[in-house]
């Protein structure tokens, strides 16, 4: 009897747990320099719904204020925009990543150091909230490799890089 009792319970607690349309992978936050005012985060937010669901709002304790950011080609330059939203398309994904679209923690409270975790609450358009705990890693940069296996941008000569975390 009592074994029966407990899997009843236990099927019951599991059946309680919160069910979100939307998962996180591979998430973390990049390391920042000492008194830097700004930090990262980048994670594959995986949307298992069959309609579009969008990250509307995000906030953090680390920081003063947490923006969705892009990246665009803007005449052949790269400019970092603010976003209202960044779209998760049903049974799709969205990939936030050095480059593209991204969170930027402005009026950082605290330096982001490799081994750390925080937090970021993310709001989405369905109405559900998750709060993601995210560690910090080192982020180091690595040349960007175009179609014509060049790695320096056309119009300037410079190397592009985009940044990949390590461990």
């Amino acid at each position: 009897m009592k074994t029966i009792l407990a899997v009843v319970i236990a099927v019951i607690a599991v059946l309680a747990l919160p069910v979100f349309a939307v998962e996180m992978s591979d998430g973390y936050l990049r390391a920042s320099a000492p008194g830097a005012p700004v930090g990262a985060a980048f994670m594959t937010l995986h949307n298992s719904s069959d309609s579009a669901i969008a990250m509307v709002a995000v906030e953090s304790t680390l920081s003063e204020t947490v923006e969705m950011h892009n990246h665009t080609n803007v005449d052949g330059v790269m400019q970092m925009r603010q976003v209202d939203k960044i779209e998760l398309p049903a049974n799709g994904k969205a990939v936030l990543k050095p480059g593209s679209f991204h969170l930027m923690l402005m009026g950082l409270k605290q330096q982001l150091a490799v081994g750390d975790s925080g937090q970021i609450r993310v709001r989405f358009s369905d109405g559900s909230e998750q709060v993601l705990d995210l560690p910090v890693k080192k982020v180091t940069a690595k040349p960007m490799i175009h179609g014509d296996g060049e790695h320096k941008n056309g119009s300037t000569g410079q190397m592009n890089t985009m940044a990949k975390p390590t461990n």
